[in-house]
């Protein structure tokens, strides 16, 4: 699947918004829709991290 795939399903499953999401995150919601559409490819290993304690996941399952 991949981040792309993912961040979407986990931040839908969640009930979190683009914005909800790039609040707790510290990003703008512009800089998560271009994650989800693919249009950024590499977060950093910081935001990795961030996502995963978000949402309660290891950073193998955001990734595989």
């Amino acid at each position: 699947m991949g981040l792309r795939q993912n961040l979407s399903r986990l931040r839908m499953q969640q009930g979190f918004t683009q914005e909800q999401l790039a609040a707790k995150l510290g990003v703008s919601g512009a800089y998560i829709s271009m994650l989800e559409a693919g249009k950024k490819t590499n977060p950093s290993l910081g935001l990795v991290r961030k996502l995963a304690r978000i949402f309660k996941v290891p950073i193998g399952d955001l990734l595989a």
